[in-house]
């Protein structure tokens, strides 16, 4: 059941990590950089949690 899978991981969720990725990818100021890393690394850890 890959359709179940997907969902239980959340398609909203795959859409917002991109989003994030793309977002962090795009900080090109270091102070911006430390401030994003802490929300980036904990969805990370939730993502790979599920």
């Amino acid at each position: 059941m890959p359709s179940q899978e997907v969902q239980a991981r959340g398609g909203r969720g795959e859409e917002m990590v991109k989003k994030l990725e793309y977002i962090y990818k795009r900080i090109s100021s270091p102070l911006a950089k430390k401030f994003a890393q802490p929300f980036y690394k904990k969805a990370m850890a939730v993502l790979n949690k599920e």
